[in-house]
């Protein structure tokens, strides 16, 4: 019976961008591979090449409006038909606002589906793929960056940008002074010298945003040891 070697993987695609998907059979005889677009052939314009078991899909520039695509794997067994949906895609018209994705939340699948292989009513075979489509946006900079008092000895933590796709480059500077590129600054134990301007900036093709707050370190509990001495 034929059976996946390499099947499709889930991908995130922005729309405007070449896309390329590929999937691999086995079988004997070879089992041939065909994609198919609603339940007919492939539209001009998509690149489809075969060879031995293997298939590739270009798309030159993804900018289809919700079609959805597959790949069937088709070889005949007692004078029947087997087939296995291999992947589907889906996108949408370019908004006319950008599209913020937060990264505290996970991406939502603009398509999923079950590929199944059948032979005589029996499902040999199964598993779930999914793949995304993301909207270009700006950073979007964390609202909670504002002026603050801390205790001393106390730990801080303060993340820049929540969204913005492509992923948005971070810069963090302390009264101009240059601390890193993470996206998340993290103070384990603040010391007075902590205190000062902090400035967080973050970039990306859609755009560019900056926040800039004051953190004062306060006094906490002090300990003196002394020391006695015999006289």
């Amino acid at each position: 019976s034929p059976q996946f070697i390499e099947p499709p993987i889930n991908q995130s695609v922005t729309e405007g961008n070449s896309v390329n998907f590929s999937c691999r059979a086995s079988g004997v005889p070879a089992p041939t591979l065909v994609w198919i677009f609603n339940n007919a052939e492939l539209p001009s314009g998509i690149n489809q090449t075969n060879h031995e078991g293997e298939s590739f899909l270009e798309f030159l520039s993804y900018i289809l409006n919700w079609k959805s695509y597959k790949a069937m794997m088709i070889k005949t067994i007692n004078n029947g038909n087997t087939s296995l949906p291999l992947t589907s895609i889906f996108t949408k018209e370019r908004a006319t606002k950008p599209s913020l994705l937060r990264a505290s939340q996970e991406y939502t699948p603009l398509s999923s589906f079950t590929t199944s292989v059948i032979a005589n009513v029996l499902v040999l075979s199964s598993n779930r793929v999914s793949i995304f489509a993301l909207s270009d946006g700006p950073p979007e900079i964390n609202p909670e960056l504002k002026n603050q008092s801390v205790t001393y000895n106390s730990p801080l933590q303060f993340k820049c940008s929540l969204s913005g796709f492509p992923t948005p480059e971070v810069l963090w500077t302390k009264d101009g002074m240059y601390l890193g590129k993470k996206n998340t600054l993290m103070i384990r134990q603040a010391r007075f010298e902590d205190s000062g301007e902090y400035t967080c900036s973050a970039e990306n093709l859609e755009g560019s945003m900056k926040s800039t707050f004051w953190i004062k370190v306060k006094g906490g509990t002090v300990l003196i040891h002394i020391n006695e001495k015999e006289f």
